[in-house]
């Protein structure tokens, strides 16, 4: 069984799941917190038939949305895994005696997560949040980045060789089909359709977030 702690459930990960499940062919069991209190992460509406087993636990939040907590030590004393993912996150406060405890019963854990902050550079050797995350990296026996950059970054401070990049995209299967049967019957005919009469238009795919920055789209 592979056990892997979210913060929360969101539907974006869901096809990630069963794929990991069907690929592995091994149980998925996924523990994961309470709907966030920013309700723009997109968590999953209905929590039936997901097509992997899951567990909803409490979220205490401290500080505001600084610090949580999640009641996960049921859920762990229940499972015996024979590998854990967990999402890196720092402000998860079970998140270094979670590490610790799989480190000691020899279960290699995954850690999953954006290595450090994006919003300075990453200097392990003067801030102590960065050490932090730089701690979690090298408690876990694989990481995943987000993209090359990350690893390349994080590649400075520990081994490359535990680092791999699972880029934060969506399965796409689906959506090469739609597109193969819009080019089948041609730009034309469906810019027509939609009634689209300008030569260009300006497109935002993505979560309605102020750090998405939306507000100089719409100036443009």
């Amino acid at each position: 069984m592979i056990v892997i702690y979210e913060q929360e459930l969101t539907h974006y990960r869901v096809p990630v799941f069963l794929q990991l499940q069907d690929h592995m062919e091994e149980n998925v069991f996924v523990v994961h917190g309470d709907e966030p209190r920013h309700s723009y992460l997109n968590t999953v509406s209905d929590e039936k038939d997901l097509g992997f087993r899951h567990k909803r636990v409490s979220t205490y939040w401290v500080g505001g949305d600084q610090l949580a907590f999640q009641n996960v030590i049921p859920e762990v004393l229940k499972r015996e895994p024979s590998t854990v993912i967990i999402r890196g996150g720092i402000r998860q406060i079970y998140l270094f005696p979670l590490l610790l405890l799989y480190k000691f019963w020899g279960i290699p854990i995954i850690v999953w997560g954006q290595g450090y902050s994006r919003k300075r550079e990453f200097r392990p050797r003067h801030h102590l949040v960065d050490r932090a995350y730089l701690g979690v990296v090298q408690l876990a026996d694989a990481y995943v980045c987000y993209n090359e950059k990350i690893k390349e970054t994080l590649s400075e401070y520990s081994s490359s060789k535990k680092l791999f990049v699972a880029s934060n995209t969506l399965p796409i299967e689906e959506h090469l089909e739609t597109r193969q049967k819009l080019e089948s019957i041609g730009q034309e005919i469906i810019r027509d359709r939609l009634n689209l009469r300008r030569q260009q238009y300006l497109c935002f795919i993505g979560r309605l977030q102020p750090r998405k920055q939306l507000r100089y789209l719409l100036q443009v």
